[in-house]
């Protein structure tokens, strides 16, 4: 259709059957994602038989970090529009009952019109969904709320803890 893409290779390999539910999962909540412009587009999946592969709108200056490193030190202005567009895909998350899980720079895409999308869903869930057995990681530990670092499991996650953020 003439329209630049991006396309996320997934690898089938040993543990096939979990890999096809965990992505078959983010597609059931990336097509409820459809009305907001503040989240990345979902366009459909594809499978050969090694592998599958997710199709999403293209953001042309990358992830948050990137787009700051490579364009940076932002004005003001620019900042409030980012953080305006992250909070306005928060609402709409939170609207349709989701919790992202994840919400951290390099999840957020920036378009060419210097629009913030929330991305990776890999670990959103519904609102009464259970919840992915996480241990706080190097890589997630910086974002994480307060009162997920004491005892992640007596607290539960929830819009409160994406928030924080």
């Amino acid at each position: 259709m003439g329209e630049e893409v991006a396309i996320k290779e997934k690898i089938l390999g040993n543990d096939e059957k979990k890999l096809m539910n965990d992505i078959l999962s983010q597609v059931v909540i990336l097509k409820k994602l459809k009305e907001s412009q503040y989240i990345l587009q979902f366009y459909g999946i594809a499978q050969d038989a090694s592998a599958m592969y997710m199709v999403t709108e293209w953001c042309e200056y990358g992830n948050l970090q990137e787009y700051y490193q490579g364009y940076g030190p932002l004005d003001w202005h620019v900042k409030t529009q980012l953080a305006v567009d992250v909070a306005r895909g928060l609402t709409f998350l939170h609207t349709v009952a989701i919790l992202h899980h994840d919400i951290r720079s390099e999840n957020i895409l920036i378009t060419i019109h210097h629009q913030a999308k929330l991305a990776n869903f890999t670990l959103s869930r519904g609102f009464n969904d259970p919840t992915k057995n996480m241990m706080p990681t190097i890589d997630t530990v910086r974002w994480m709320a307060p009162e997920k670092l004491r005892d992640h499991r007596k607290n539960p996650y929830t819009a409160k803890c994406e928030i924080y953020r």
